[in-house]
């Protein structure tokens, strides 16, 4: 994986999961992922990964040609919130307020 992953990245991922049903497990054909978002699904896998470990997604359970994962009710909120893409604006100008 040569490039890293980006705040745009993860939201696609983002809205994706969060057009999924919350608070139950869901198995979802990599394939989909992949064709909705325009991510491969090597990201796809990575972005999960750190979904969860940030508590956006829990059992994920990645698979040959699948994933498994439940969704948390707090995906709406980061996504009207802006989402990842948001987060990083804010952080670049919090520097610049500061001088």
């Amino acid at each position: 994986m040569g490039r890293l992953v980006t705040p745009n990245m993860k939201d696609e991922v983002l809205k994706f999961i969060g057009n999924q049903p919350h608070g139950v497990a869901v198995s979802i054909g990599m394939n989909e992922i992949v064709k909705t978002t325009g991510i491969t699904s090597k990201y796809i896998r990575v972005i999960l990964e750190q979904f969860e470990l940030a508590g956006i997604i829990s059992d994920y359970i990645p698979a040959t040609n699948k994933v498994t994962f439940v969704v948390k009710n707090d995906v709406h909120a980061l996504l009207s919130n802006g989402g990842f893409r948001a987060d990083e604006e804010q952080a670049e100008t919090k520097p610049k307020n500061l001088q």
